[in-house]
């Protein structure tokens, strides 16, 4: 077969192997709905984890869980067309910093996900997170104490 022939027919498949992916809307980026979406998500991975509170960011990217005790918190966040899922302790997350008006940085110890910016639909989720992340930490140190 001539090499410019073989060209187009790999080009035309290329092409033809995207536009169908398109069309199916396989390409589309994850979103969670809700609280009950994110908790759903969560027990993919975590199903015999007692989840007590669900925050969901703004955009339906990430969202945050308080877990059973109150001492661990529950990361569900959309990475492509699937989610990850992490249960943080106490020096796992550290938030660094505010970002407009109920937004948070936080930055967390694990390499495949060192940091991450959260939009929150009111100030008062980011500070719930941040009562949530304060709340591991002084349980932790009160836990070393004894």
């Amino acid at each position: 077969m001539p090499l410019p022939v073989l060209v187009i027919i790999v080009v035309f498949g290329i092409a033809l192997v995207v536009a169908c992916v398109w069309l199916l809307g396989l390409s589309k980026p994850a979103r969670l709905a809700d609280a009950d979406d994110a908790r759903a998500q969560f027990a993919v991975s975590f199903p015999a984890t007692k989840v007590e509170e669900v925050l969901v960011s703004a955009d339906g990217v990430a969202a945050f869980l308080l877990l059973g005790g109150g001492r661990r918190i529950g990361l569900v966040e959309a990475f492509g067309a699937r989610f990850i899922t992490r249960i943080l302790r106490a020096g796992d997350i550290e938030p660094t910093g505010s970002l407009g008006e109920s937004g948070v940085r936080l930055h967390f110890a694990d390499f495949s996900h060192p940091r991450g910016r959260y939009e929150f639909s009111s100030a008062t989720d980011r500070d719930r997170l941040l009562q949530w992340c304060e709340a591991i930490g002084r349980q932790d140190q009160e836990d070393n104490k004894t």
